[in-house]
């Protein structure tokens, strides 16, 4: 019977797992950030073999280790080349992580119930379904770094052996995705745990000489490996990579020192509203080893990056996981009816104020959108007003509502994605339509700027006259897809047939006698072709 009753509660998160990971995927176009950028060198570890030096656009990239250009490249053999092969894995992995939130929280819980609880609120927190439905790095090293706070508590609490082979090959696989970082945070967390809990002998059972080897193999073979085969890694990797993030301007994210503390608990809500009030009781409560670990889970990592310059939210993914539980604990032992009635309450007036004062400025679309937005919510807020005695019931009907809002703003976003995310699908559309019947018979080059998702949509690698910043100078030298400006003007002299793309924000004098063919929200196509393509054969909606 205990058994059914899991077995039930684990279908549950799976369901709620598909809605936060993988419903309406295809929609949503790979967007300019690290998206596409990973999606694209996966796309070449696919498409030229590159499993163990990733390229991007033809070029050496080595920031991250393969793995993640490795599974990204399976989804592609799997499902195809376009936005759902590149995700799902990255939507499996969310998945995956919250199904082992839900036995990790056994640890800390009396009830698979509160198990179940946690687990539905780390999977409908809006940083996880953002992390899980783009493709980083990030939701698979959340994954292999709770696995090895699984194999820890396997060793803390059972004395078993194989806890200790789960947390070392655990972390060799994070070392795999992004290198030491997973090591730093679980060393972290479980090094303060136990030198707080003055716990000599669980660290002797954790430091054994075999599986730290298997660690060091896992973790550290592709590192030395790139740096005997590329020119310049050793000081990209060691120097650039790792020191340039403590320094004033960080490694390409500076952000304020206060970062976290305003947007760490904007992305977990609502669920960081019960989780706080799970601290402040617990905090009050007698002392208890599991109170410490989560404090520390969730504190170190938060403190860790709050101390560099260089700061994203997707990096405390890690702290997520304690939130979830500590706020299941918290509904389910505790009452939640006053703070659920101020929050609903709040909630509804803020729905009605930006009603009120917001609506004015949208399209009839965004205008639909919100208003089924608001009407979901207050129906949700009434039916938690209902079931407000119940905490299974007010946990799902939270998540239901979560899911909702989200699914009507992914509709909203898939009808016009122009208008929200920065993509090159429809300049691809317009390129491949202008040189049909033989997409990349000509070169296409891209002046001024970088668009990572253009080749997905193509298959066609562009010259460009502008590279990534973390592009090795090595690379560029020999890059067969760099365009210097003055070899673009002998091109152009010597009528040498091209495409050339550039952002309508760019006011540069055009190089040479150009006409443009094309025009779009954000990009516009010049051509020198003697016979130009009719210009309505691409048209941008």
């Amino acid at each position: 019977m205990k058994q059914n009753k899991r077995t039930v509660l684990l279908s549950v998160i799976v369901l709620f797992g598909f809605f936060s990971f993988f419903f309406q995927e295809s929609k949503l176009p790979f967007a300019e950030t690290s998206d596409a950028r990973y999606s694209e060198i996966a796309y070449e570890t696919y498409q030229f073999g590159d499993w163990l030096v990733p390229h991007q656009n033809r070029m050496a990239h080595i920031t991250k280790p393969p793995m993640v250009y490795w599974l990204v490249a399976a989804g592609y053999g799997i499902l195809g080349v376009n936005e759902v092969g590149a995700r799902f894995f990255p939507g499996l992995f969310g998945l995956l992580c919250a199904l082992l939130v839900f036995f990790l929280a056994r640890f800390f819980v009396d009830r698979d119930v509160e198990a179940f609880l946690a687990a539905i609120m780390f999977e409908t927190s809006p940083l996880i379904i953002g992390a899980g439905r783009i493709v980083t790095t990030d939701i698979f090293l959340l994954f292999f770094m709770l696995l090895a706070v699984y194999g820890f508590l396997v060793l803390y609490s059972q004395r078993k052996p194989s806890g200790t082979w789960m947390f070392w090959l655990a972390l060799g696989f994070s070392g795999m995705v992004k290198g030491p970082i997973g090591l730093v945070l679980v060393g972290g967390v479980v090094g303060t745990f136990l030198l707080l809990e003055h716990d000599r002998e669980t660290l002797k059972l954790l430091l054994k000489p075999l599986p730290i080897l298997f660690f060091i193999l896992l973790a550290f073979w592709w590192p030395v490996f790139i740096m005997l085969k590329v020119p310049g890694a050793f000081n990209y990797l060691v120097v650039e990579q790792m020191l340039s993030r403590f320094s004033s301007h960080g490694f390409g994210h500076p952000q304020p020192f206060a970062f976290y503390l305003y947007l760490f608990p904007a992305t977990t809500f609502p669920w960081i509203i019960p989780a706080m009030e799970g601290v402040f009781q617990s905090a009050r409560s007698k002392r208890s080893p599991e109170t410490v670990l989560l404090f520390s889970w969730f504190l170190f990592p938060l403190i860790f990056f709050t101390i560099p310059s260089s700061k994203l939210i997707l990096y405390v993914l890690f702290c997520v996981p304690p939130v979830a539980i500590l706020a299941a604990r918290f509904v389910y032992h505790r009452s939640y009816r006053g703070t659920l009635l101020a929050y609903t309450g709040v909630e509804s007036l803020l729905i009605g104020a930006t009603l009120l004062f917001w609506m004015d400025g949208l399209d009839p679309a965004e205008t639909r959108t919100a208003l089924l937005i608001s009407a979901v919510m207050l129906i949700a807020n009434l039916l938690l007003i209902v079931v407000q005695k119940y905490h299974v019931a007010t946990v799902l009907t939270t998540a239901v509502k979560v899911l909702a809002v989200m699914t009507l703003a992914l509709h909203l976003v898939a009808v016009q994605p122009l208008k929200y995310i920065k993509t090159t699908r429809t300049l691809a559309e317009a390129v491949n339509a202008l040189t049909a019947p033989n997409p990349g018979s000509i070169p296409i080059v891209c002046d001024g700027f970088i668009a990572r998702s253009f080749t997905l949509y193509t298959g066609i690698n562009p010259l460009e006259t502008t590279v990534d910043k973390e592009t090795l100078p090595e690379e560029v030298k020999k890059s067969p897809t760099v365009l210097p400006p003055k070899t673009l003007w002998l091109m152009l002299k010597d009528n040498v047939p091209l495409l050339l793309i550039r952002r309508n924000r760019d006011k540069r004098p055009l190089p040479g006698k150009l006409t443009r063919i094309w025009t779009g929200k954000r990009y516009s196509i010049f051509s020198n072709l003697k016979q130009q393509p009719p210009a309505h054969s691409a048209s941008e909606n």
